[in-house]
């Protein structure tokens, strides 16, 4: 039988989002251009599209992957391509469009991806609807980014914004992009044009697939849908994509190990992934069967890249090298991935099932033809076979079944998927087969995941008991978990017993009941050392059966451990001496003390027991008496019990009494007939009392009812016989048995056997304790529990060390179990446990921790309490997740998180508040003229560095510069003041006007005269130097050469006074004319 390869696809993917962790996961935010108006498109650069022969040739690849899409080389860097711009801030924008024709998405693949410290990068599609980044330098060292996902469409954009300030450079290198033909089409619908100028996207999937979103075919497997990832890769130059699934491990700490089959890229162990990504929750939300679910696309948006192969069976001996058309060994691969799954993502740890037995019903969930997940069913048991020659009989074959909304098959791109059983355990990952929706009967192959434990190589790297069971403890099956694993399913020890009271020399079978994945038991049958237990200690799960041979009451303890926590349970067996009752409870019997007893055999069987009639009950009315109305056990005197068969069991009943007869049953205790012949074994004739106890005292209603047993499944040599007192030795019979047909008769009666007499059973009487109900608590919390029942004068003692008493203060550090023995007056007994539930404390954190300027705000996001959980601030700040705020002074802010199980923590966080400094510009002179210095000053209070932008392309970070300007203008002038940690600013501007010497006059004589003081406030005294010529002219100008004060010069006058009070300060001009001779100097106007 020849079968094809069938593998999973979708590319490369990474996301927006707003987690802080490893993997190709986005910070947010949005890109510079959408924000700022740009006045044109960025520089394109065309990657040739692949010729149709070349798609056509992949489209048919031989070699089995669902290949969709090939890698085309080229060489676009930040150094050389695209275009720079320098913003009006001195912030710098690069951005390039890089172009394919007719791609359906563009995947871009790096030489390097370095991103200076405050950098950010952002990818995005023509339409700017399908937005990935920001990514920052936070990525140069961690996970490094290796590959970005799909973008929709033929055209790229990569946008890179740098803040002023940054001198470090950005170094991007494109070597290869994927120009992506099909596979996506699910996932880039939503992208497409929303004024529909884009062509609709047909899904590749046929359209007998079921999606995860139909019901009844979803109906119990959402774990499992959970579990299943979708992912990509790259080989050679093809990006080709399988389905996987995600596994929990027995030390249940949430590794993220995913499984998926070899031949999907031949990955070996040790290998560190390049160009692989995976993706959770890529499916539907509604149902649209044989449509090829074109609606309701889904957007894929969870990814994580890359990671550590840790085992492969192409590592393995078991037929490896494959053959051509075969695969290594069981065809399997495990990966870890670099960091935790974030818990948004909802991920399930699916259990897995290494028993080579086959499963009888279950499901496959897979990406077929990069279409959102589906699922198949299959109703009849896998089978072992061989594929394609290859190793004998380590896959499973399967053949699907018609199912209400379709008939699920694989096909390309399901490769690697996982088959659950009927437990929704993994048992296997999909290799390949000849189901297709036009021939869906055809079975398909998975790789045994029995076989992928150890049987292919003796190695740890071709093997997945090393990294799914590192507790070691040999365990058969795991169930699954979403996070956080244990924690979603803590340990809790529970005790399972037949009975909990026996005589001296009896049994009691002891079963594990326990919570949470033990994989690991101890046993203490004799922890209070009384002797007589036989055995004492066992380290089985279920040990089985455990003789008592001494009177008094043992404690058997229990310790079990998951590989990442242990747990602790008790309860006290009562053995009674002599097989009396001497505890002070009421005993019921209607056989006399002293009184011969008898087993009567009749043809083929007994008369009281299983007889050629087919009788299936027996039973003996009681009639209470005493002080007690509450039946605590029953003991049946069995006589020559054997067991030939797996399904005959024997049920402890009681009964009540309906119009004399048995009627309804009150309570039950039921065991195999092969434990009670085990139990009785060292009897010649595997005879005895048993005693079964039952959980909670039954109570009666009235004061009469029935004990007995009944057989069910006995065929063959299954045989057993109740012991009963000699014919007609009681006055009345007490004794019934129920025929075949189900109905009772008294063993006196006409048509029965005409006997009177009465069965050895006996029932126990006594009260029932109480106690608190089970309840939930919170890590570090106490609680009371309270015991009642026991009446006056009663007693109460409690496992767990915890001592005598009605009520017990707790604070277990783990779930654990609490048994209290109440004890009568009387000396009667009964005992009532609670379970105390442990929860985890949620770890809250709480972030920015961040210092900000006077008078800013900032956001403050708090994280930990999970889904569903709730935060509450201090200050009445409210119960969001997150606030802004804006304090006035350095401030700590408290958030208490509360996960959905009710348990608190909290997390502070502190806000520095720095001042901002008060900046206040000046200068001598507002207007001047070019080439004069100009004094500028700054005032103000609390800065302690400055920066002066003149306006002219000059600057000075001194606080009091001179500067002169070459070029008439007005020119704005901006003075940046920062506080002492530079954090904090403010600023301050204003206008200085200068213009051109338009005096138009030669200043050929500057001694006529002398101005003092100059300069000054307003009054200038002008002393013309002991003389004064005859027809002399005083002018006085402003900057632009207008005359403003203009004065005749009396012959004779020395001194002369001008008052320029009223004038403005800057910079004047003093003009004195004498028969054709001029003198000017300059006058400085300073207020």
């Amino acid at each position: 039988m020849s079968f094809n390869f069938k593998k999973q696809f979708f590319t490369s993917f990474f996301l927006m989002f707003t987690f802080s962790l490893l993997g190709q996961i986005s910070e947010g935010g949005q890109p510079f251009s959408f924000l700022h108006l740009m006045k044109s498109e960025p520089i394109a650069k065309t990657i040739s599209a692949p010729t149709f022969a070349e798609i056509s040739n992949a489209s048919n690849s031989g070699k089995g992957p669902y290949c969709i899409g090939i890698l085309k080389s080229t060489n676009i860097s930040s150094k050389s391509d695209g275009e720079w711009t320098t913003n009006s801030d001195g912030s710098k924008l690069w951005r390039v469009k890089i172009k394919s024709k007719g791609a359906i998405g563009l995947t871009l693949h790096y030489k390097k991806f370095y991103i200076p410290n405050g950098g950010e990068v952002f990818l995005y599609n023509k339409n700017k609807n399908h937005v990935i980044g920001k990514f920052t330098s936070e990525r140069n060292k961690k996970n490094k980014i290796t590959h970005t996902q799909i973008i929709q469409g033929d055209e790229t954009y990569i946008e890179y914004y740098q803040p002023s300030g940054i001198t470090d450079n950005l170094n991007i290198q494109i070597e290869k992009v994927g120009y992506i033909f099909r596979g996506f089409e699910d996932y880039l619908q939503p992208f497409l044009d929303p004024r529909g100028l884009s062509s609709f996207l047909k899904p590749k999937a046929d359209n007998c697939q079921v999606d995860v979103a139909c019901s009844p075919e979803n109906n119990g497997w959402q774990e499992q849908i959970d579990a299943t990832v979708h992912y990509t890769f790259v080989e050679n130059q093809f990006v080709y994509s399988c389905s996987a699934s995600l596994l929990n491990n027995t030390n249940q700490d949430c590794s993220p190990y995913i499984l998926s089959a070899w031949h999907c890229g031949e990955p070996n162990a040790g290998q560190n992934l390049s160009g692989w990504t995976w993706y959770w929750n890529y499916q539907k939300s509604s149902c649209q069967p044989g449509s090829a679910n074109s609606n309701n696309p889904s957007k894929g948006n969870q990814t994580m890249t890359n990671g550590v192969v840790k085992a492969s069976s192409g590592n393995g001996t078991l037929n490896n090298p494959p053959s051509n058309n075969q695969v290594a060994g069981s065809d399997f691969y495990l990966v870890k991935l670099n960091t935790s799954i974030p818990t948004s993502y909802n991920a399930y740890y699916a259990g897995w099932s290494k028993a080579s037995s086959s499963a009888s019903s279950g499901v496959s969930i897979h990406h077929p033809s990069g279409s959102a997940k589906k699922i198949s069913t299959f109703s009849n048991s896998l089978y072992s076979t061989t594929y394609n020659g290859g190793a004998y009989n380590h896959h499973w074959l399967v053949s699907w079944s018609s199912t209400t909304n379709g008939h699920g098959v694989t096909e390309g791109g399901s490769s690697g998927g996982p088959i659950f059983d009927q437990n929704g355990r993994v048992v296997g990952q999909l290799s390949g087969g000849s189901s297709f929706c036009t021939n869906p009967t055809q079975p398909d192959l998975y790789g045994k995941f029995s076989s992928n434990w150890t049987a292919n190589g003796s190695n740890a790297n071709a093997q997945l008991s090393s990294w799914l069971d590192p507790a070691q403890s040999n365990a058969n099956t795991l169930d699954g978990s979403y996070q956080p694993c244990s924690s979603a399913n803590p340990l809790n020890c529970i005790i399972n017993t037949s009975t909990t009271s026996i005589t001296a020399g009896n049994s009691v079978v002891f079963s594990d009941g326990s919570t949470g994945n033990p994989t690991s038991w101890s046993w203490n049958f004799d922890s209070n050392g009384l002797g007589g237990a036989n055995p004492s200690n066992s380290t089985v799960q279920n040990p089985g059966s455990v003789t008592f041979n001494n009177a008094g009451t043992y404690t058997v303890t229990l310790t079990a451990n998951n590989g990442s926590s242990n747990c602790n349970s008790s309860v006290n067996i009562v053995v009674n001496s002599g097989g009396s009752n001497n505890n002070g409870c009421d005993n019921l019997s209607n056989i006399p003390s002293g009184q011969s007893l008898t087993v009567y055999p009749y043809g083929n069987g007994y008369m009281s027991g299983w007889n050629s009639y087919g009788d299936i009950g027996k039973a003996d009315l009681f009639t209470i008496s005493g002080n007690y109305s509450n039946v605590n056990n029953i003991a049946v005197y069995l006589y020559d019990i054997n067991s030939s068969s797996n399904n005959a069991t024997v049920d402890f009943n009681v009964w009540s009494n309906v119009n004399g007869a048995p009627g309804n049953i009150l309570g039950t205790v039921s065991y195999t007939l092969s434990s009670l012949e085990n139990q009785l074994s060292s009897d010649p004739n595997n005879s005895g009392v048993i005693t079964a106890t039952f959980p909670s005292p039954i109570a009666i209603s009235g004061n009469t009812f029935f004990a007995g047993i009944k057989m069910n499944n006995f065929s063959g040599q299954d045989k057993l016989a109740v012991v009963t007192n000699t014919n007609n030795a009681n006055s009345n019979n007490t004794a019934w048995e129920q025929w075949s047909s189900g109905n009772w008769y008294e063993y006196s009666a006409s048509n029965g056997w005409g006997y009177i007499l009465a069965h050895s059973i006996s029932a126990e009487l006594g009260f029932i304790t109480n106690v608190t109900p089970n309840l939930t608590i919170c890590a570090g919390d106490n609680t009371t529990l309270t015991a009642s029942g026991a009446g006056n004068n009663g007693t109460y003692s409690w496992d767990n060390n915890l001592g005598n008493g009605s009520s017990k203060v707790v604070s277990p550090n783990s779930t654990t179990t609490y048994t209290v023995t109440g004890t009568d007056a009387n000396g009667c007994s009964s005992q009532a446990s609670v379970v105390v539930t442990v929860d985890n404390n949620p770890t809250i954190s709480v972030t920015p921790s961040s210092t900000i300027c006077s008078g800013d705000n900032i956001t403050l996001v708090a994280s930990g309490a999970g889904n569903n959980g709730s935060y509450n601030w201090s200050n009445n700040l409210g119960n969001n997740n997150s606030i802004v705020v804006s304090p006035n002074t350095t401030t700590t802010y408290t958030v208490t998180g509360t996960n959905s199980n009710g348990c608190s923590a909290q997390a502070n966080v502190v806000i520095t508040v720095e001042s901002n400094p008060n900046v206040v510009a000046g200068a001598n002179f507002t207007s001047a003229l070019v080439g004069d210095n100009i004094q500028f000053n700054s005032n103000g209070s609390n800065a302690s560095s400055y920066s002066w932008q003149f306006g002219d392309g000059n600057t000075s970070s001194i606080s009091n510069p001179v500067h002169s300007y070459n070029n008439i203008g007005t020119y704005n002038v901006q003075l940046t003041g920062f506080n002492i940690s530079g954090n904090c600013s403010n600023q301050d501007s204003f206008s200085v006007n200068i213009s051109e010497n338009n005096l138009g006059l030669y200043d050929f004589k500057n001694n006529d005269f002398l101005i003092f003081p100059n300069p000054n406030k307003g009054s200038f005294e002008i002393n013309f130097n002991n003389k004064t010529l005859e027809n002399s002219n005083l002018e006085i100008l402003n900057h632009l050469g207008q005359i403003i004060i203009s004065q005749k010069v009396n012959t004779g006058i020395i001194n002369l006074v001008i008052n320029m009070e009223d004038f403005s300060s800057g910079i004047y001009y003093i003009k004195y004319k004498h028969q054709g001779e001029i003198s000017i100097q300059k006058l400085i106007l300073n207020k």
